[in-house]
């Protein structure tokens, strides 16, 4: 893997603001799915630009300030690694290319993808695993807000394994909807709703489409 691996060395910012959110569960599974949510556009865009092309950093993202730098250097080694030194603008390219250049966003997103559940793992795998002896709330808790940003839902009662250490590099949405809709069968059978809340998380922008709402987290 390229030197440039996010880990606890290139991101100090970034993980000082996660456990100093640990007292809040809740909160730290927001900021953690808020990572993930924005990896995918912050690669896309990437693609679309010179190799040494920097990202402006979301305003979702303030809190964690050398987390773009790192991303941005990150995918510009894997591209240098691969020769893919120059933008792909998507418009311009013909079917087959604009194939290949989908094909390549993904592959670079499931990279950098992996190597952040890696990092936040090794970095907050101890206090995980802590959480998990104490009891199943904390869990429950922080399973409930990494699923707020990715999925929009909010289900009444979340998996008591935590999705850092059970899920790894396989794709966390969907780890959690698998997990969470047989607890909510469980629910469903003794009488109660299964789901609290859907999609109001989302909203629409001024060209009408959908992207989380961020305001309201405090972050």
């Amino acid at each position: 893997m390229p030197t440039a691996t996010p880990s606890a060395s290139t991101n100090p910012l970034t993980l000082h603001s996660l456990r100093a959110k640990v007292a809040s569960p809740w909160t730290l599974g927001i900021a953690i799915g808020l990572l993930l949510y924005h990896i995918p556009p912050l690669v896309s865009e990437h693609m679309g630009q010179d190799m040494h092309f920097q990202n402006k950093v979301p305003a979702a993202l303030t809190w964690a300030p050398d987390f773009v730098p790192t991303v941005d250097t990150y995918i510009a080694s894997l591209r240098a690694t691969d020769g893919h030194t120059e933008p792909i603008n998507a418009v311009s390219l013909s079917r087959k290319h604009k194939a290949k250049r989908q094909k390549d966003t993904e592959y670079y997103t499931h990279i950098v993808e992996w190597a952040y559940k890696i990092c936040i793992s090794e970095a907050l795998g101890d206090m995980f695993r802590i959480w998990e002896r104490d009891g199943t709330e904390k869990t429950r808790l922080f399973n409930k807000g990494v699923d707020k940003v990715l999925s929009g839902v909010q289900w009444r009662v979340y998996p008591s394994e935590n999705i850092v250490l059970m899920a790894g590099e396989n794709d966390w949405k969907t780890w959690l909807g698998n997990r969470c809709e047989e607890v909510g069968r469980r629910e469903v059978r003794e009488g109660r709703s299964a789901l609290e809340e859907f999609g109001e998380v989302w909203e629409r922008d001024g060209e009408g489409r959908l992207r989380l709402r961020f305001g309201e987290w405090g972050l």
